[in-house]
């Protein structure tokens, strides 16, 4: 990624960390950060932050719920990858050195588990560092307002949103209320990131907004019953961007186009809030990062209207699909013709 980086090649935003998975790779894993965190710290590859394993996965019942599974012998819950105490350890010395932590936390007890620690993290005074539950797939009502009032963030596997056969075989009724609560942790006052875990599930963004937005996989009639958990197109939006860029410590930067943030932008072929329906089929026709197309369809298309770059950055081309930008003088010009000179 660095050479990429070094060659002008690398194409996007790459925020990276060390990883703990069991107690046997934890000196492994801080020696990691603590080698490559102070090198690698540029605008486009970053490693700041540590993952921290909680549970494992619900299709094999071993993700840490606070009740037992469906159907199950009296106890099985799951496991803690980590025991409470020597992960608040961990996280001590993590967050005390200045870096995020995310945890992979899909159960229940798992979420509770890296809230518990996130916990003693904020008394420490460590207020400064984004603490982040990653897939978050299912949460206790009682640990809801907690992500307000510790400042943690939510990473919703989103593009599981949906009754996936495995987890639905698994899960009593009172746990499948508790599945991906997208809405309840956002009334709650949460900051819900929505992503995916690709390559084991799609990384499509437009699929797992319809996922978001339904409850149902694309294809399928079959949705959770717990259909007041879906939200808005903008709110997915804003889940998948703005966000999401504040669960990695780069809202004020990405995540929004707005005047001093980075060029960082798609442009569709449609306006999904004129046919939200349409979410399935929409394309992208070009991707911008730091104002520089990287990527362009090979198609003919017309802007449905006068686009505006918001942007003030240096860019060593003007894309010809943007007819009226903003000066440096905050004035508002119109192109005749791409200007190669023009800052904006």
């Amino acid at each position: 990624v660095h050479e990429l980086e070094q060659n002008g090649e690398l194409s996007v935003r790459v925020i990276a960390g060390a990883m703990i998975q069991r107690d046997y790779n934890i000196p492994d894993a801080m020696a990691e950060l603590k080698k490559f965190g102070p090198v690698y710290s540029s605008d486009l590859f970053n490693v700041n932050f540590m993952k921290i394993h909680g549970d494992g996965a619900p299709d094999n019942r071993t993700a840490a719920m606070l009740e037992d599974y469906k159907e199950s012998k009296e106890g099985e819950r799951g496991f803690l990858a980590l025991p409470p105490e020597q992960f608040k350890e961990v996280l001590l010395e993590v967050t005390g050195m200045g870096y995020d932590v995310h945890t992979h936390s899909i159960g229940d007890r798992a979420v509770r588990w890296a809230l518990d620690g996130f916990e003693e993290v904020r008394k420490a005074g460590y207020d400064k560092v984004r603490l982040n539950t990653g897939h978050t797939m299912f949460v206790h009502d009682d640990d809801l307002p907690r992500f307000k009032q510790l400042n943690v963030g939510a990473d919703l596997l989103v593009s599981q949103g949906y009754p996936v056969p495995s987890v639905m075989a698994v899960a009593t009724d009172a746990q499948v209320q508790r599945f991906l609560r997208i809405k309840s942790l956002i009334d709650a006052g949460a900051r819900v990131g929505f992503s995916a875990a690709y390559p084991v599930t799609d990384l499509n963004p437009f699929r797992n907004m319809y996922i978001a937005m339904t409850r149902k996989s694309p294809g399928s009639d079959a949705a959770l019953p717990t259909l007041d958990e879906a939200v808005d197109l903008a709110t997915a939006i804003k889940s998948y961007t703005l966000d999401s860029a504040y669960l990695v410590h780069m809202e004020d930067r990405i995540g929004s186009i707005e005047v001093g943030k980075k060029a960082d932008l798609i442009i569709l072929d449609r306006n999904l809030f004129e046919v939200p329906e349409q979410l399935l089929d929409v394309n992208v026709l070009a991707t911008m990062m730091n104002g520089k197309v990287v990527h362009e369809e090979a198609v003919d298309w017309d802007p449905p209207g006068e686009l505006i770059q918001v942007d003030f950055c240096g860019l060593d081309h003007t894309p010809d699909h943007i007819d009226k930008v903003i000066n440096s003088d905050g004035g508002i010009e119109t192109l005749d013709e791409p200007d190669e000179e023009l800052v904006y």
